[in-house]
């Protein structure tokens, strides 16, 4: 944004002075004690009459506004730093952003790294390390290896979806349904499938909520897989990758014996994939993969921010030449 006026270089001045490189917030403290500097400075900035508190100029806000216009084709990040600072990924650094400004071949966004809501995501150039591509996954996975029984992909569907494994990664491609389970938010809790609890809980004992943490859905034990059997139990890390879009997460809910392909409703928001619980979801084009061996299971369950971190680790341990 252009500054047009003393007032909003004023504003700007005492905003540096609040907000850290890393765009959080200082202490009250820091805030209290500079409050009656900063309001000077903009007073004087602004024309008003200390002793009266009247605007000296009478400056009219939209005049205002159209001094200093947004400039509509600046770059998306310079709009980010304002609100959301920049992030880490390993070595990576990136910034903070709404996911659709995260625009593809060039950057990737990954969840969990940056305050805010479930949209604001660390947007990382994907020349630098740790920034691989759904492509260079799925490239690395290669063909099937299959090591259970065919699922359907939903209730008296087909059963033609295999469970693989390549190295350490158990994975497969199927559709994504909306698990809503657990999900303390108003639109999990009007599913007509909704249940209350789910098969991983947090580390008070508590259902998992779907509405905020990332997580993928399992099928129960069966003669197809059964999960225990290679060292999978909830909290494995995993990753899901959709279209350009790589979400890591853990295995947090169990579901039926004979389908596969859910996550969580936080993992759909995540990938772009519509949410509802009850009409979201999508066909196909989705590729679950779960981490095994050691050092691949989370502390806490909700602790989205670890998971990224040993998905990170792994995923790059799984890619390297």
């Amino acid at each position: 944004m252009r500054l047009g006026t003393p007032h909003h270089l004023a504003l700007a001045l005492l905003a540096l002075h609040l907000v850290g490189c890393d765009g959080s917030l200082g202490s009250p403290t820091d805030a209290r004690v500079d409050e009656d500097a900063g309001v000077a400075a903009m007073d004087a900035a602004a024309g008003v009459d200390a002793a009266t508190g009247a605007d000296a100029g009478a400056v009219d806000a939209a005049a205002m506004d159209a001094a200093a216009p947004v400039d509509a084709g600046s770059d998306a990040s310079a709009s980010a730093d304002a609100g959301w600072g920049s992030c880490m990924l390993g070595e990576a650094m990136g910034t903070c952003m709404d996911v659709a400004d995260c625009a593809p071949p060039a950057s990737m966004p990954v969840m969990g790294l940056c305050p805010g809501p479930t949209e604001i995501q660390c947007c990382l150039p994907r020349s630098m390390p740790g920034t691989a591509t759904p492509a260079d996954v799925i490239a690395r996975l290669g063909s099937c290896t299959r090591i259970g029984g065919d699922y359907a992909r939903d209730v008296g569907g087909t059963s033609n979806v295999p469970i693989c494994q390549t190295d350490s990664v158990i994975w497969w491609d199927a559709d994504f349904d909306v698990d809503c389970d657990g999900g303390r938010g108003a639109i999990c809790m009007s599913d007509p499938d909704y249940l209350p609890d789910t098969s991983g809980v947090d580390s008070m004992g508590r259902p998992l909520d779907a509405s905020t943490l990332p997580f993928i859905v399992i099928p129960l034990a069966s003669s197809r897989f059964r999960y225990a059997d290679y060292g999978i139990r909830t909290g494995q890390v995993a990753l899901v990758l959709y279209r350009d879009r790589m979400v890591f997460g853990i295995f947090g809910d169990a579901g039926p014996a004979a389908i596969i392909g859910e996550g969580s409703f936080a993992m759909a928001e995540a990938l772009g994939i519509p949410s509802n619980p009850r009409t979201g979801g999508v066909d196909s084009g989705v590729t679950y993969l779960v981490f095994t061996g050691a050092g691949t299971r989370v502390t806490r369950n909700e602790d989205h921010d670890e998971a990224v971190r040993i998905g990170q680790a792994l995923l790059d341990a799984f890619l390297a030449p």
